[in-house]
């Protein structure tokens, strides 16, 4: 799929935003966003040092990216499904961040309720 370097940017940016939603980033978690963010292009130490620097950056909104595309908003969420349950530990307010993606970009309601009982089989199957 292509990405504009801002969509890249958000995607990125939106995953950290994600797993700083239950104050902790996991070992899981950071192996994870470590091979996205190659996949996106970021360099290593950037995504190292992104994040180490999440959870304490006071200056980080958290607010939901918006993207070029529905294309790119539906990849993310479901990205942003398999890294909320990579560490075994599902927590509600991940679930709503990435609900507010999916408000935030205008994705359709059938679509949304789709990935909530993808993320729920997930959950499910992993326990």
């Amino acid at each position: 799929m292509e990405m504009t370097w801002l969509d890249r940017s958000n995607y990125l940016r939106g995953l950290l935003l994600l797993v700083r939603q239950n104050n902790e980033v996991k070992d899981e978690e950071f192996c994870m966003i470590m091979k996205i963010g190659e996949r996106l292009w970021f360099a290593h130490d950037f995504c190292n040092g992104a994040l180490k620097d999440i959870l304490d950056n006071e200056h980080i909104v958290d607010e939901p990216p918006k993207f070029s595309s529905k294309g790119v908003a539906e990849e993310f969420v479901k990205e942003g499904v398999k890294l909320a349950i990579v560490d075994n530990d599902l927590d509600l307010k991940e679930l709503e961040w990435i609900d507010s993606v999916v408000r935030e970009n205008e994705l359709e309601e059938e679509w949304r309720l789709h990935q909530v009982e993808y993320f729920n089989e997930s959950f499910a199957n992993i326990n």
